[in-house]
This record gives C-alpha cells, structure tokens and sequence, in this order.
C-alpha cells in the first residue's frame, strides 16, 4: 500500500507538471497572438526569437513531461499486474477457508457460532494475516487503478506536437522523436 501512495504522489507531481507546460503553452499562444497585432521590425525579429526559443523550451517540456508519465504507466501496469497474481493468490488459498467456515457455522447454526463460550479460533488466526495482506493489496490495486494517465500522455503529445509542428495525429513515441 505505501507503494501505492508513493505511486499517487509521482502522479500528482506529474501531473503538476503537464498543468504548468499547458499554462505556459496556453500564455506563449496568447503573446503570441497579442505579437502579430504589430510593432517595429527590429521588435519583430527581437520577439520572434523569443518565442522560437520559448517554444523549443515547452517542447522539452512537454517531452520530459511525456517520457516521465510514460515511463510511469508502464511502471504502474506492472506493480498493478504483480499485486493482481498476488491477490488471486491470497483468494485461492483463503477461499477454502472460508468455505470450510461457512459450512461448520451452517451444521452447528448461527446462534451457537456466536455464542460458542470457549471459541478456539486457530483457524480464524492463521486466515487473520492473509485476510489483512488482502485488504491491503485490494486498497492498493484501487489506488492504482485510480491513476489514468490516458489524458495526461495525450495532452503532453499535442503540446509537443504543435510546438515542434509535427502532426498531432502522428503514432511516433515522443520519446523517439529527435529534438
């Protein structure tokens, strides 16, 4: 489970991240509209290479941003797969257990089960760990499941892809796209 929150935390600094390359890509379209209304040529020129390098700035940005959420979602899927084989496991082994539980609680009845004066609980200690390690893993697999990254690699690629100019439709990997 601390896995899986140091998982969400990545993802909000992420994510932070993707919101502060669009805030900037959002200000550097506005200037530059505000840009085309006119002034000298020499302030022209002047401009015009700062937006170039502004834009060469956000589009590593949005690279960086793009291969670190990649990289995290491949990362995610796999802690998700190996705590889901992890879960499945834990069900396999408690599931006769509790089946077997279920069935004496049904032969000797519900009021002796709970009125037993003298419960042994052997059984219901060594089901005990693997039922909390279940609760955990099942906690942690809905923490996972929780961060989407879909939006936030399809965002930084249309950020990149219209800073560099490339078709934002283009399936090349960012990460493979030279700069």
């Amino acid at each position: 489970e601390e896995g899986a929150k140091a998982y969400a935390l990545s993802y909000t600094w992420i994510s932070n991240a993707l919101v502060i390359a669009d805030e900037h890509f959002a200000k550097l379209l506005s200037e530059s509209n505000l840009d085309m209304m006119g002034s000298g040529i020499a302030d022209e020129r002047k401009k015009a290479r700062e937006r170039t390098l502004e834009i060469k700035k956000l589009a590593d940005d949005a690279k960086v941003v793009n291969v670190a959420i990649s990289h995290f979602a491949d990362d995610r899927n796999m802690y998700q797969n190996a705590a889901e084989k992890k879960k499945n496991r834990l069900k396999a082994q408690l599931s006769p257990q509790w089946q077997s539980r279920d069935e004496v609680k049904i032969r000797i009845g519900t009021d002796k089960w709970k009125s037993n004066p003298a419960p042994k609980n052997n059984y219901a200690a060594l089901r005990k760990a693997d039922e909390k390690e279940l609760k955990e893993i099942e906690r942690t697999l809905s923490t996972l499941a929780s961060l989407d990254t879909t939006f936030a690699i399809q965002r930084s690629r249309e950020i990149y892809f219209h800073m560099t100019g490339t078709n934002v439709d283009s399936n090349a990997d960012i990460g493979s796209v030279p700069n």
